[in-house]
């Protein structure tokens, strides 16, 4: 939807979009079949979100720098880097992300300490996508 405005100051109509953009979420997993369900078990939400996906640390890193991600969906045994070591990197490249964490066991403590660091969520594989669409959600508007 678009309001129309007219600004006396410039002598123009402004037309506002009440839209709002579509979240981007970026999933890290080194998994290619992983990382497709996720994308497209998210896709028929793109009118609200928008999936990337990276497969290793480096590519994220620079999506991270490159586009405005609200949410990254992470495994946290990443063969290049762990996940609690990314998720400082992801504070520091782009301080208003939120990190979800995906681990394939649950440990507490792990869990734990990542909640600590600044992880919005934890998930543990498998999962259901509506369980993730949830923690996505939940971690959004948190």
């Amino acid at each position: 939807m678009e309001t129309l405005s007219f600004n006396p100051n410039l002598g123009q109509v402004e037309i506002r979009s009440t839209r709002r953009r579509p979240k981007k979420i970026l999933i890290v997993d080194q998994e290619d079949t992983l990382t497709w369900s996720l994308s497209r078990g998210l896709f028929r939400d793109q009118q609200r979100c928008q999936t990337l996906v990276a497969h290793e640390v480096e590519e994220a890193l620079q999506l991270l720098e490159r586009d405005q991600i609200d949410l990254v969906v992470v495994e946290i045994e990443l063969p290049d880097l762990h996940g609690l070591d990314f998720l400082a990197q992801v504070a520091h490249a782009s301080p208003r992300t939120k990190v979800i964490f995906m681990a394939s066991y649950g440990h507490r403590d792990l869990e734990d300490v990542a909640r600590k660091k600044g992880a919005r969520g934890w998930i543990t594989k498998p999962f259901e996508i509506s369980s993730l669409r949830e923690a996505i959600t939940h971690s959004l508007e948190a």
